[in-house]
């Protein structure tokens, strides 16, 4: 009898076993992904740690072991949606439905979101067409190249849609015009660079609550250390800005 799979969101202090996962999928199956070994393996460490840091990146354990990953972001190719990237399962670990379990895990996710859908790419040829295909998606028919002469196909499952609730776990971090200075544990976000992390919370209005609004959650890298938040207008240059409890 197998060893229970355990899943688990990622933080910044997995990168050494999303790295080494991460590695091993380029190596194994380079044609299944966009990215190469060659373009990935010399990144240092915060590069490793600032990509955990700014996704929502699955790690699947046995024993206490990473067997796989797979991350959700906000599809690329069709608003209200969202999409997998870097699914991948070690292959002694295959056949358990590992890859199955994560993709129902970030299916619930994007339906948090209120997502109506969730896509993938697959390359021509890639085996893992059929994993898809048993878990609903759908060829879309939309083609791209992945390089060379390589080619992917999007594959799309439709989410029965829920009403959007507000994300627990935030609190108003105030509510300023375009541009006024406002104080986010210390950092002015106006004066940094905001790294988009793929996510969405819904957050109600602090003087509206009936009012929920999606907010895009963003990241700051300042004074050695990260600052996550969402953000977003609640009217004409107005902006709502919200932090993690």
């Amino acid at each position: 009898m197998h060893a229970p799979v355990t899943l688990r969101r990622t933080t910044p202090d997995d990168w050494r076993a999303y790295r080494a996962l991460r590695l091993r999928s380029l190596e194994l199956a380079p044609d299944a992904y966009g990215s190469t070994l060659d373009a990935e393996s010399p990144q240092p460490d915060e590069w490793w740690r600032g990509r955990l840091a700014t996704s929502h990146t699955l790690l699947a354990e046995v024993d206490g072991v990473a067997v796989g990953i797979g991350t959700g972001i906000r599809d690329r190719h069709e608003i209200g949606s969202r999409e997998i990237v870097g699914l991948w399962v070690e292959p002694e670990f295959r056949g358990r439905g590992i890859a199955r379990e994560m993709i129902e895990t970030l299916a619930v996710w994007a339906r948090d979101a209120a997502a109506h859908a969730i896509a993938l790419w697959v390359s021509d040829g890639n085996p893992a067409r059929r994993v898809y295909e048993r878990a609903g998606f759908v060829a879309t028919g939309e083609r791209d190249v992945v390089r060379g002469t390589l080619m992917e196909e999007r594959m799309r499952r439709t989410l029965e849609r829920s009403e959007p609730r507000e994300t627990p776990g935030w609190r108003s971090g105030g509510i300023v015009l375009d541009g006024e200075p406002l104080d986010l544990e210390g950092i002015n976000p106006w004066l940094h660079s905001w790294v988009d992390t793929g996510e969405i919370v819904w957050m109600r209005h602090p003087s509206y609550p009936t009012q929920l609004h999606d907010m895009p959650m963003y990241l700051i890298a300042a004074e050695g250390r990260y600052i996550t938040f969402a953000a977003g207008e609640l009217s004409n240059t107005v902006w709502g800005f919200y932090l993690p409890v």
